[in-house]
């Protein structure tokens, strides 16, 4: 007889066996500013022409912000006030530990940030420790169970429960014993954005039957 814990698309396996036995777990434009044509040619123009005459007046009597451009409206500025970009920064280094604060993976997960931590320091450790319970096999208990956790960023284990039962107390007490015995895991490494993460886990229970002799 054959038996294994499936560990494809979200599970861990049990590595298979001939007969009944214990085998181990399983991401501008700038406003442009228009100016205005250069002139062909400025004339100096008399005190009598201006209401008033600049002191340090140049060629140039108008200023090219005041002066109508001959090319529509102007285009907006999209570079945002230094104000109001030092005020959204500190917005956003505010609220943003708070966003990270937690995440929930799957054991499994596709994320690549964590998988490399999550495969080598949380899934082969409980590989080690994981059991399908003799009394199970005796009897032909199968099934697939659910359990959740939390590892905290210094490798502490919290929060271990069965979120989805396997519908056989022995499997689902095997999957939340591998666990335990697992942990602590390693802490964080320094690019995990978050305080902690809440792992979703699925063990399941297969027995084979082989061929006699």
């Amino acid at each position: 007889m054959k038996t294994e814990a499936n560990g494809d698309n979200g599970t861990i396996k049990v590595g298979n066996t001939q007969k009944p036995s214990s085998s181990p777990l399983q991401k501008a434009q700038t406003g442009s500013v228009l100016k205005a044509p250069e002139p062909s040619s400025i004339t100096e123009p008399s005190s009598a022409a201006l209401p008033f005459q600049p002191q340090n007046a140049t060629s140039k009597t108008t200023s090219e912000k005041s002066l109508p451009s001959e090319a529509g409206p102007a285009r907006p500025n999209l570079f945002l006030p230094g104000a109001k970009v030092e005020e959204l920064t500190r917005n956003y280094e505010k609220e943003a530990p708070l966003a990270e604060k937690g995440k929930i993976l799957d054991l499994n997960t596709s994320e690549w940030r964590y998988q490399s931590y999550l495969i080598n320091n949380v899934k082969r450790r409980i590989e080690i420790y994981w059991e399908f319970p003799e009394t199970a096999i005796r009897n032909g208990w199968q099934g697939k169970v659910q359990i959740n956790f939390t590892i905290n960023r210094d490798g502490s284990l919290s929060n271990v429960g069965v979120a989805r039962s396997s519908g056989y107390p022995a499997l689902d007490d095997a999957a939340v014993t591998a666990i335990r015995l697992a942990g602590p895991f390693p802490q964080f490494p320094e690019n995990f954005a978050v305080e902690n993460l809440t792992i979703k886990g699925q063990f399941e229970y297969n027995i084979r039957y082989g061929p006699e002799h």
